[in-house]
């Protein structure tokens, strides 16, 4: 199973945000995400791919540029 989510906490309230994260937590299958969202991204990312140049590299969870 493969979900692709693409800014999903955007349009909803934060009690909405924290459900969805609960909900993504328990998920079995896995989950691709776009996200600038900093908290979303901490709870549930275990590993963060950047496209740069046309290439995709693998970034360490909490690197900055």
């Amino acid at each position: 199973n493969l979900l692709i989510l693409d800014e999903i906490t955007n349009s909803i309230s934060i009690s909405m945000q924290l459900k969805l994260i609960d909900a993504l937590k328990s998920y079995q299958g896995k989950i691709i995400f776009v996200s600038h969202d900093k908290n979303l991204v901490d709870e549930i990312a275990t590993k963060i791919y950047e496209i740069k140049n046309h290439q995709l590299i693998e970034r360490r969870l909490y690197e900055t540029n």
